[in-house]
């Protein structure tokens, strides 16, 4: 593999939430580009697919790719350096992101992800049509297709299913979107042997649904949630609360339980930003009281890759030096990662990719003008407290 060597592109089909088709969930095209392609057969021949590969064998870091370079050249193991090689050019992954619909607005997130915090968008704009914050904020039409090119999704894959490894699926809130029943729905009535089934999710699923993803050879779940304990969930993860968490991992622990011989993994996801540094030993003494004894449960920190104005960098080095401390005494199982070394050496590391304090201080007032939390009282620290 050369340095920016990819195999996404050769092995995996994307379908972005409104519809673009793409190498991988992290690549970010030019506006535009990929969207007069509407099926796979479309995409898989597209001069688009062809340039992109051409670009990075040839060397190239390419701008679209920059999620990656950026995990790299902070000394995080990418998405793309993470990927298994493959042994010959062809589609073996799926990865469908079903639109933005969700009933949270996690702090970090934005409309693109959650139609909860477009509806606030839209009242915050028309209350306050000069603030600086609205520059951040999505147009309002982005999505003005999403309810229309992911109806028949699962029709249109039952063609390739059986020679997938695997469906990744995301949203928005998959299991807030009664066309990702209706794909789940689909693909079981097809009769297909269907491939592992890999979910990146809040939480928010019922036991129903989440008892059909036994008709799939296993089943991974990322779950989002960006702390384990308590007090920094219910502030972050907006109006999703802490209770709805450990139900929905009642519910993964007795699924697996009930289906003994089928694969499971499940992964509670945490992204390191500002608003949750000084939860990250208390999140990890949790996850070692409850689950450092199962090897099918992971607990995985990760990059903000959006809103940057929330990077760890954008706090006080009193905070940084605190978390660093912590996390000094806390206990890594294997399951926990990345490593300590390597949390302590980014919160440790000189930063220049840090969005400015004013636009931190306007997404928070943004943010708080929905909810009764003052954010700088609950954190404990301010604006100006960062030098």
């Amino acid at each position: 593999m050369n340095k920016t060597h990819c195999d996404f592109p050769d092995s995996q089909v994307c379908i972005s939430p409104v519809g673009e088709y793409l190498p991988c969930c992290q690549y970010r095209p030019n506006p535009g580009a990929h969207n007069h392609i509407t099926t796979i057969t479309e995409y898989l021949e597209s001069n688009e697919l062809q340039s992109i590969k051409d670009r990075l064998n040839a060397g190239e870091r390419i701008h679209e790719c920059r999620y990656c370079w950026r995990q790299e050249d902070a000394g995080f193991e990418s998405m793309r350096q993470r990927k298994k090689p493959i042994d010959s050019p062809q589609i073996r992954e799926f990865f469908i992101e079903f639109g933005n619909v969700c009933k949270a607005a996690c702090r970090m997130c934005n409309s693109a992800r959650s139609s909860t915090i477009g509806l606030h968008e839209k009242k915050y704009k028309k209350e306050n049509p000069d603030a600086e914050v609205n520059d951040y904020f999505m147009d309002s039409d982005y999505f003005i297709t999403e309810k229309f090119w992911y109806k028949n999704i699962g029709t249109a894959l039952l063609p390739y299913v059986e020679a997938l490894d695997y469906i990744q699926v995301s949203g928005g809130e998959p299991f807030d979107n009664i066309y990702f029943d209706r794909f789940i729905d689909t693909l079981i009535a097809s009769g297909k042997r269907l491939p592992d089934i890999r979910i990146t999710t809040n939480g928010s699923f019922s036991k129903e649904q989440f008892d059909k993803l036994a008709a799939f050879a296993s089943v991974t779940i990322l779950l989002s949630a960006d702390s384990l304990t308590r007090k920094y969930y219910d502030y972050l993860r907006w109006p999703l609360c802490y209770d709805d968490l450990i139900h929905a991992i009642d519910i993964m622990e007795k699924f697996k339980n009930n289906n003994n011989n089928m694969p499971c993994h499940y992964t509670f996801g945490v992204v390191m930003q500002n608003l949750n540094l000084l939860d990250f030993a208390p999140t990890i003494e949790w996850f070692n009281e409850r689950f450092a004894d199962k090897t099918d449960f992971t607990l995985e920190f990760t990059m903000i890759n959006s809103s940057k104005w929330y990077h760890p960098y954008n706090s006080p080095k009193w905070v940084r030096e605190k978390v660093t401390n912590d996390l000094a005494g806390v206990e890594f199982h294997p399951q926990i990662r990345p490593s300590k070394d390597q949390i302590i050496a980014f919160l440790d590391s000189d930063q220049t990719e840090v969005t400015s304090l004013q636009t931190l201080e306007n997404h928070v007032h943004f943010t708080d003008s929905n909810r009764d939390v003052d954010t700088w009282e609950f954190l404990g620290w301010r604006i100006e407290d960062i030098s």
